[in-house]
C-alpha cells in the first residue's frame, strides 16, 4: 500500500493565490511523477499481456530503446515521459483500452509509444530501430514535431519503419504500386519545411527557458486525437506577440507593505505570483465551435500536466489571465 501524498496547507494557500512558490509547484510535479510512472506502468503490463495491441511494432525493442536512453543521458526519457504531450496520449490510450473512448485503430494508439522511444532515442544520441504509426503520411514525434513522409498522399494509417544513428531519423514506407518511399531528418536542428514541421517555441525570456506552441501532436486536444492545424505564419507571429507581452505583465516586482510607509524591497514577489516557464505547453484551440467563436475559452485536463488549450486572445492582458487561471 502506497502512502497518500499530502500537501502542507502553506503551499495549498500559495497555490490557491493564482501562482505558488518553487517548492509548492516543485511538490505537484513530484505527485504528477508518481501518478505518470503509475500509469505507464499500467500500460506497459497490458501491452504485454496482450502484444497484439501493438500491431506490428515490438514492446521489447520498444522499451528497450527508452531505457538505453535513459542509461545515456539520465532524466532524459524521464522528462520525456513526463511531457504533457505523453501524459494525454498514455491517459487516452489507457482509456481505449478500458473500451471507453473512440480513435484511431487501436495500434495506432498503442503504438505511438514506439514514436516516444525514438525522441528519447534523439534526445541521447542512442540508436533506435522501430515500427512507428504514420497517420495521413505523417508520423508525430512528441516534443519536437510532425515529419511528412514526401510523395504522393497516403491516405489513413500504415506502419513505418525508423531508424535512429547519431541524431539523424530515417522513415522508410512502402507504398503499394510506388514502392520505397524514405525521408532522412534530423528532427533536433532541421529547420521548418514541406516534410518537417517543428514544435513552435515561445521564448520566457531572451537566452532562457521556453513554453512549447503545439499544433501538431494528435494528442494536444482534451481527449480524441485530432489532425495537425498548422499556424499561419500571421498567427504564429500574433501568438508571439501576445506571449510577449503577457510574460511582461507576469513578471516579479516589488509589492509595498502594508501600512508600513516603507518603499518595497527589489525582487519582492507576492505568493501568486506565476512564472511562465512553468508552464510546459500551450496549445491553440483546435477549431471553431459549432454555434460561434472560441473567443475567450481556454481548458486543461489532468492527463496533460503543465499544458493548456487556449483560444487566441484579444490581447497580452488577457492571456495572462488566461495563463494564470488555467495554471
Amino acid at each position: 500500500m502506497r502512502a497518500p501524498i499530502r500537501m502542507p496547507g502553506h503551499w495549498f494557500d500559495e497555490l490557491a493565490t493564482g501562482g505558488g512558490s518553487m517548492e509548492a509547484v516543485g511538490f505537484l510535479a513530484q505527485g504528477e511523477r508518481s501518478r505518470r510512472l503509475l500509469l505507464i506502468g499500467e500500460l506497459l503490463s497490458r501491452l504485454e499481456e496482450r502484444p497484439t495491441l501493438l500491431g506490428p511494432a515490438d514492446l521489447g525493442a520498444i522499451w528497450a530503446t527508452v531505457e538505453q536512453a535513459e542509461e545515456r543521458r539520465p532524466g532524459c526519457a524521464e522528462e520525456l515521459l513526463l511531457s504533457p504531450e505523453v501524459g494525454s496520449w498514455l491517459a487516452h490510450t489507457l482509456r481505449r483500452l478500458h473500451g471507453v473512448p473512440v480513435g484511431p485503430p487501436l495500434w495506432v494508439d498503442a503504438g505511438h509509444l514506439a514514436a516516444v522511444a525514438l525522441v528519447a532515442a534523439l534526445r541521447s544520441g542512442t540508436d533506435a530501430d522501430l515500427v512507428v504509426p504514420a497517420r495521413e503520411g505523417a508520423i508525430p514525434l512528441p516534443t519536437l514535431g510532425l515529419a511528412r513522409l514526401p510523395g504522393i498522399p497516403l491516405l489513413g494509417f500504415q506502419p513505418v519503419h525508423a531508424r535512429v544513428r547519431e541524431g539523424e531519423l530515417l522513415l522508410t514506407a512502402t507504398v503499394p504500386g510506388t514502392g520505397a518511399i524514405a525521408l532522412p531528418l534530423r528532427p533536433l536542428t532541421a529547420p521548418q519545411s514541406a516534410v518537417w514541421w517543428p514544435t513552435h517555441r515561445l521564448p520566457v525570456r531572451q537566452g532562457g527557458p521556453e513554453v512549447a506552441l503545439d499544433d501538431t501532436d494528435p494528442y494536444r486536444d482534451l481527449d480524441r486525437p485530432i489532425p495537425p492545424r498548422r499556424l499561419t505564419p500571421r498567427e504564429l507571429a500574433t501568438w508571439q506577440r501576445l506571449f510577449a507581452e503577457a510574460v511582461t505583465l507576469l513578471a516579479p516586482g516589488p509589492i509595498p507593505v502594508p501600512g508600513s510607509g516603507v518603499p518595497p524591497e527589489s525582487g519582492d514577489t507576492g505568493p501568486g505570483t506565476l512564472r511562465p516557464e512553468e508552464i510546459r505547453r500551450i496549445v491553440p484551440w483546435p477549431g471553431r465551435l459549432p454555434n460561434g467563436p472560441v473567443e475567450g475559452l481556454s481548458a486543461s485536463s489532468a492527463d496533460a500536466f503543465g499544458s493548456m488549450v487556449v483560444a487566441e486572445p484579444p490581447n497580452g492582458a488577457a492571456l495572462a489571465e488566461t495563463m494564470v487561471h488555467e495554471f
